[in-house]
């Protein structure tokens, strides 16, 4: 696959975009949330790439705002980035 470095550890999986409420409480009754994201295999994959270790995470994604999230900001913590972007589907 292009793009994936020889010697390094690839993970595939499902990484979804969170909301959390900054109060506690109904999310009805929260004034403010924060965006994230989560998903074991991008969780192992930006913990490996903190460690110095080369790391590819393949994914798919929406072709959405959640997916545009998702694919930055596994790609920010230095991790090569593949992600399906499926325009038929919503990000999770």
């Amino acid at each position: 696959m292009s793009g994936v470095r020889a010697g390094g550890v690839v993970t595939l999986g499902e990484t979804m975009a969170l909301m959390s409420s900054d109060t506690w409480g109904p999310l009805q009754h929260s004034r403010a949330m924060t965006m994230g994201i989560g998903g074991s295999e991008s969780n192992v994959a930006i913990a490996l790439r903190r460690l110095g270790v080369d790391v590819t995470w393949i994914g798919r994604v929406g072709e959405d705002s959640l997916g545009d999230l998702v694919a930055r900001e596994i790609g920010a913590e230095g991790v090569s980035v593949r992600a399906i972007r499926d325009p038929d589907a919503q990000t999770a």
